[in-house]
């Protein structure tokens, strides 16, 4: 008779898991990009454009203006999903369920550098 398993399968500990792994993806996305938490369905960012290049001095300055602007991003939700039936749950006696949790963050890391 097979044992069930489904009590050690919590999503506290599938997030724990994807999470811990997620760590350890090499990303390219967060070297050039900014994390900024919202709680609604759209975020409205105030931007300061971009400082002039510099320029040789010749007979007296010329301030310019840093040209600030709006933009609006709109939050997207994802979803990652996998289907495991009860069988292979309580067959896995080789830690491949906690190996595709692990796998399932690569994917998700590396998802957003295409994005």
């Amino acid at each position: 008779m097979a044992t069930n398993v489904l009590h050690n399968i919590t999503q506290r500990g599938v997030e724990s898991k994807f999470r811990e792994v997620l760590k350890t993806i090499p990303t390219i996305w967060d070297k050039f990009c900014q994390t900024v938490p919202s709680d609604g369905p759209d975020v409205e960012h105030a931007w300061l454009g971009f400082v002039p290049k510099p320029r040789e001095f010749l007979t007296a300055r010329e301030l310019l203006t840093v040209n600030d602007f709006t933009f609006n991003v709109v939050n997207k939700e994802y979803e990652l999903s996998v289907l495991f039936d009860q069988k292979t749950m309580e067959d896995d006696k080789t830690g491949m369920i906690n190996q595709r949790i692990g796998e399932m963050a690569g994917i998700w890391g590396r998802y957003k550098d295409q994005l």
